[in-house]
């Protein structure tokens, strides 16, 4: 029993490393992402030697690989016709395969862990880790010592350091809206799958995914306020559910005092503590500003406003001016040395606007072709998961109305599934709540 948690322990860790990767100070040029997609393309390529493993590469992935291309080659195309050297989705098609190489990794672990992996599994490792990190963010934040200790040995691939974050809540490489958005998807997961909870212990599983939803509400709002997309669509997903019929009967009930104790404690930590109350006022500024000025209103709100920038031009609007960020001293330069960013191209952080700018509407669509084949991919694979996959494309999509992140990195694990792996994980469901009411009705 200590050796299996010891295990669980040690895949949960890794899934952090998956999908809030970190590095070492001591080897800046190596993430955690980067050193896990190495070893998982090593064992997928090893094991399509023995073709054992071509169930992975189907026609549908296959197809998305093309999808990925053309987004390099639409960057390629915007930079020779501009004559630019912003190669900022140049390499994406790259980028994707290190984020399936370590997902491959990740998933391969979970199967030689608890002996099969699916969805539900790989769900929960996810919504795991989005947890930790908001408590961590949370300790971190009384704890400067510890906070200071952690930055001196490790890196974030994003913005991570509390220098580089100012007094923003961070975790374990985790912050600001990268970390946002994989909240949300976390956040979305868990509400899809509290609508299929099923088996002896209903309740229990029912009150551990609602702690983790609140936690990572409440907590990952602070870090980025990104993370109320998951909330919204979570609320409509248990709305829709209801009111056709499909949400568990026997939960409404808990679900309603989960909410007004969920509240009842926010607002308890919210009056004994300044420090939670700063937190809580950023994080739900607009919410404030809606009950104490009756108008809804935040800073980054009106940061997104002056951002809303177009194209004035058809050239720009169909193939990009071919810059993402500002061009800087750089350009032309090969023995520049100096910042290589000097913020972003026309002023705009909106991911729709930074992406018509960098590659027209051609690049843009074709960034959102890529992410629609991805969960269509998973859809015929699980069509069982079909809300949760549509769910998280909406969250995808969604969030390019702020920034131009992406959620790749949550789609790839499920990539990684078959159909068979699936049906085995759900099979092994069943199996153990049968033999389990089996020993209840024996006594034995």
């Amino acid at each position: 029993m200590v050796t299996r948690f010891f295990l669980y322990i040690i895949t949960t860790v890794l899934a952090s490393f998956y999908l809030f990767p970190v590095y070492f100070k001591v080897l800046p040029s190596v993430n955690t992402k980067m050193a896990m997609a190495g070893i998982g393309l090593m064992l997928l390529g090893y094991r399509l030697a023995k073709n054992r493993v071509s169930k992975y590469l189907d026609n549908g992935f296959l197809i998305l690989t093309l999808w990925a291309i053309a987004i390099s080659l639409a960057s390629l195309l915007t930079m020779s016709l501009n004559s630019t050297n912003d190669s900022s989705f140049l390499r994406y098609v790259i980028s994707m395969w290190v984020w399936m190489g370590g997902a491959y990794l990740f998933i391969n672990v979970i199967r030689g862990v608890h002996g099969h992996v699916g969805v539900r599994l790989v769900s929960n490792y996810l919504i795991a880790v989005c947890t930790v990190q908001c408590i961590l963010a949370i300790i971190f934040s009384f704890n400067p010592t510890l906070d200071q200790a952690v930055c001196g040995v490790l890196g974030g691939e994003e913005t991570y350091l509390s220098g580089d974050t100012g007094d923003r809540l961070h975790g374990f490489g985790a912050s600001l809206d990268v970390a946002g958005l994989k909240f949300a998807a976390a956040i979305t997961i868990i509400a899809c799958l509290v609508t299929r909870i099923h088996g002896k212990n209903i309740l229990l599983q029912f009150f551990i995914y609602l702690s983790c939803l609140f936690t990572i509400v409440v907590f990952g709002d602070m870090i980025s306020r990104t993370t109320i997309i998951g909330f919204g669509i979570a609320t409509i997903v248990w709305i829709v559910r209801i009111f056709s019929g499909n949400f568990p009967t026997k939960l409404l009930s808990p679900l309603i005092y989960s909410i007004l104790g969920a509240i009842l404690l926010s607002v308890v930590l919210y009056n004994t503590n300044d420090k939670m109350r700063d937190n809580m006022r950023f994080g739900f500024e607009g919410f404030f500003s809606l009950a104490e000025h009756g108008e809804w209103r935040s800073n980054s709100n009106e940061d997104l406003k002056s951002m809303i920038v177009w194209p004035d031009n058809l050239r720009t609007w169909l193939i990009g001016d071919g810059y993402a960020a500002n061009p800087n001293n750089a350009d032309g330069d090969s023995y520049y040395t100096g910042p290589t960013f000097h913020g972003f191209y026309m002023g705009t952080d909106i991911g729709y606007c930074r992406f018509i700018f960098y590659f027209g509407l051609l690049g843009t669509v074709i960034f959102i072709m890529y992410f629609v084949t991805a969960t269509r991919i998973c859809i015929n694979r699980m069509p069982q998961w079909s809300i949760l996959f549509l769910c998280l494309l909406a969250i995808n999509l969604i969030g390019w109305c702020k920034v131009s992140t992406d959620i790749f990195v949550v789609f790839a694990p499920f990539l990684c599934l078959t159909r068979e792996d699936e049906t085995e994980a759900e099979n092994f469901y069943d199996n153990s709540e049968t033999l389990e009411n089996r020993v209840l009705h024996t006594g034995s």
